[in-house]
């Protein structure tokens, strides 16, 4: 396993945890200060890592850091004078988001702070002409543009000079999210011609959409001063809706309220929090973005659980809320892998499984490595007494990738309440016996018998 480390000199260590000595060095021009984020979008079975620097800078490396694709956000146009001694300079991003947001292949999402000032102030922030902010769709595995992006947002709009950037948030709002079963067996270029007659769609005026919109693939929800923006990606289709506060966080997702939908849940800079519901969206561990900056509160795994190439979550059989009374618990999840070549690579279909009650690697009730994919059902025995359990089953890929699930179950917690069957069911079984067995009345005296002509003393003489 590998720690990889982002400095404010640009430099971008690989480091070896056993050795304590770095695999490899990256230099970018500006500081890194955003997590570095890893997935296999090639499918090598091997990692990528994706960086982004303070200036705009974004590169994809290999596993041994060699440079697959490096590009700036700005334009060359852009970067070179305006025109009147003006230029355009970044001042900062939010984190990346991984996903398939046009449902072929992943891309990087981010939020981008643009300056425009003047050339002689190139050094100086203080002197800022103008700001707009930039949402940006970059394919993961070219490096360029998605069809639609970058997004502008005009700073006359927002007051968001001093404003935080909130990390997108990758989710699919669809209330079809059937094709996500297929994925890894999908024509990407079908998928490409049908979203650009749905984006073509949207341009005239027609009947209403369905919700979510016609196109397939993720939306994007990024917060821009008060207001939130859900576009979908494939489409660009935009919905706004201004909260009257600002947001300076990343939107959550999960079903907060039980329903069975998918909640946002936002919060506002004056301490509000706000809950949207909607119940067109069906639920799935996988659409669902609940912990901070992770997607799961143990993982590290940065890519939407739809568009991740491996991945495990439990099934609604298991993760209904409920009482159980007995022994063992029965836990129901699936594990899946979509890596194009993992069939040929035997030493890689290795999924080590553990399920906690709890967080805490302590409180571990279950260990298990499979060496295929599947459904599979474990009976877990808890060792810690009745109570509230929220459990989380985790994954960990042979790259050190951690994917999570949790749910929340009663284990005998009611228990007494059931005492009364023990203690009454046997009188009741009994009852009819007891009562049914008659015996005739007899008032005579068993020690004094006048036939033997003996006494209660024992006889008697003339």
């Amino acid at each position: 396993n590998h720690i990889l480390l982002g400095t404010s000199m640009g430099l971008v260590y690989a480091l070896e945890v056993q050795w304590h000595a770095s695999k490899w060095v990256a230099q970018m021009r500006h500081p890194v200060e955003r997590k570095i984020i890893v997935e296999d979008v090639v499918g090598d079975t091997n990692l990528e890592v994706f960086i982004v620097d303070g200036g705009g800078d974004v590169a994809c490396l290999d596993a041994n850091g060699k440079v697959l694709w490096a590009r700036k956000l700005l334009r060359d146009e852009e970067l070179n004078s305006l025109g009147g001694g003006r230029l355009m300079i970044v001042h900062g991003t939010s984190e990346m988001s991984l996903g398939a947001v046009d449902a072929t292949d992943l891309a990087i999402v981010l939020l981008a702070r643009i300056a425009t000032t003047e050339h002689h102030h190139k050094g100086r922030p203080d002197k800022v002409t103008t700001l707009e902010l930039r949402l940006y769709a970059i394919d993961a595995v070219t490096g360029s543009d998605l069809p639609h992006f970058p997004i502008s947002y005009d700073s006359s709009q927002h007051h968001f000079s001093k404003s935080t950037l909130p990390q997108p948030l990758l989710i699919d709002l669809h209330k079809d999210q059937s094709y996500w079963l297929e994925r890894g067996s999908q024509d990407f270029d079908a998928i490409r011609k049908l979203n650009a007659q749905a984006s073509e769609e949207y341009t005239k005026e027609s009947a209403p959409q369905p919700h979510g919109g016609t196109g397939q693939g993720l939306h994007i929800v990024q917060p821009v001063g008060s207001t939130i923006n859900i576009i979908e990606g494939s489409t660009s289709c935009e919905q706004r809706l201004d909260l009257g506060d600002t947001i300076p966080s990343m939107v959550q997702a999960d079903d907060i309220h039980g329903t069975g939908g998918v909640d946002l849940v936002v919060t506002t800079a004056q301490g509000e929090i706000i809950t949207l519901e909607s119940d067109s969206v069906p639920f799935h561990p996988l659409n669902t973005h609940s912990a901070g900056a992770a997607r799961s509160p143990g993982s590290n795994s940065q890519s939407h659980g739809f568009s991740a190439s491996q991945g495990i979550f439990v099934h609604p059989i298991s993760r209904q809320y409920r009482d159980v009374l007995g022994v063992y618990l029965p836990v129901t999840f699936e594990i899946f892998d979509r890596r194009p070549n993992i069939d040929k690579e035997v030493d890689k279909q290795l999924y080590a499984v553990e399920i906690r009650a709890g967080m805490s690697a302590k409180r571990t009730v279950f260990s298990k490595t499979y060496n295929s994919v599947g459904v599979y059902t474990e009976k877990v025995q808890i060792q810690y007494g009745p109570g509230y359990y929220a459990f989380s089953v985790r994954l960990r890929s042979t790259h050190g990738i951690v994917y999570e699930d949790s749910f929340h179950l009663g284990w005998n917690v009611n228990y007494m309440g059931h005492m009364w069957i023990i203690v009454y069911l046997p009188l009741l079984l009994l009852a009819p016996l007891l009562l049914s067995k008659k015996t005739p009345s007899d008032w005579q005296d068993d020690d004094y018998n006048t036939d033997k002509r003996g006494g209660i003393l024992g006889g008697w003489s003339r």
